[in-house]
């Protein structure tokens, strides 16, 4: 048996991750000493706190790995688990592809600001605004036609 420090340093996970998973029924000490209150851990148990953190690095919550672990969910089941999250993962990714689309159209905006041709925009009592207009393909997402952004009040 292993106190819990030795179980946390060849684990390498943090003592009070290893409390909380105990807390949430994750993983439980093989044994407690009932005088001073010490977890004791066994070797065998490097399997399951594996498959704990390789099902966390995956994006599960600890709600899921703890159906997966002490529910014995089947191997179809798991293997459904797995397709949603690469599904929920791929649709992040285009999410994240397409934001960073926007972001360098902007960056782009505002390199060719000073080539291009810009007015300002305002109304008596109403923030000044720059508006820079450009040519393209309305199509093209990397595209930005107009913008305009405070300059200042008036």
């Amino acid at each position: 048996m292993l106190k819990i420090g030795e179980f946390s340093r060849i684990s390498q996970v943090p003592v009070k991750t290893l409390r909380y998973y105990e807390e949430l029924g994750l993983i439980n000490p093989t044994h407690v000493d009932a005088f001073t209150g010490y977890r004791h851990y066994s070797v065998e148990q490097l399997p399951r706190l594996n498959r704990i953190l390789a099902l966390k690095d995956l994006g599960f919550s600890l709600e899921e790995i703890g159906r997966v672990v002490n529910e014995g969910v089947s191997l179809e089941n798991l293997r459904g688990m797995l397709r949603l999250r690469q599904a929920e993962q791929s649709a992040q990714v285009l999410e994240a592809q397409d934001r960073l689309a926007r972001v360098e159209a902007r960056l782009a905006l505002i390199e060719r600001e000073g080539q291009e041709n810009g007015y300002r925009v305002a109304g008596p009592g109403r923030d000044v605004y720059h508006q820079s207009t450009t040519g393209g393909n309305q199509n093209d997402p990397n595209c930005v036609t107009e913008i305009l952004f405070p300059v200042e009040r008036v």
